[in-house]
This record gives structure tokens, C-alpha cells and sequence, in this order.
């Protein structure tokens, strides 16, 4: 999702499934499957939680750093793997 999207996203109250839904389908090609949107809040979830996948300790946000985070699990959660 666009940055500025996002940011049009939280400033009218959008819900996530809503907000996911828009960016799984119009955002990638093929469309991802809508059976996503759970994985994906999960790992939204983890990222803003400051959870390390290398330590396994709660860390302050760093934009790279969780951007690379985010990355990993939801590549884990699309291989059906577990994010703990």
C-alpha cells in the first residue's frame, strides 16, 4: 500500500479487512487471495508489537529494521509457519 494511502486509510477511520482488502487486490498482480488478510494483520501485529525474530526480545520500532521484520513473518505465516 502507498504510504499515502495509508495515511488516507487511518485519517478516515478505514477498518483493517477493509484497508487489507483494498491493497491485497489492487496492489498485486495476480490479486492475492483474500485468505491473507488474517496472516497479514498477524504480522502487522507482530511488527508493532517490536517482536525480534533474531533476539526474540520486544525492541523499540526502527523502520528498516521492522520493515525487514514484517517481511519475514509474513513470509513465515504464507508458509504456514508460526510467528512465536
Amino acid at each position: 500500500m502507498g504510504h499515502i494511502t495509508a495515511m488516507d486509510f487511518a485519517e478516515m477511520d478505514i477498518d483493517i479487512d477493509l484497508a487489507l482488502t483494498w491493497h491485497l487486490r489492487s496492489n498485486h498482480y495476480p490479486p492475492v487471495p483474500l485468505s491473507m488478510i488474517e496472516p497479514c494483520k498477524a504480522a502487522i501485529d507482530a511488527y508493532w508489537e517490536g517482536d525480534c525474530d533474531v533476539c526474540g526480545e520486544a525492541k523499540p520500532v526502527t523502520e528498516a529494521r521492522d520493515y525487514a521484520y514484517l517481511i519475514t513473518g509474513i513470509r513465515k505465516l504464507s508458509r504456514g509457519e508460526s510467528l512465536d
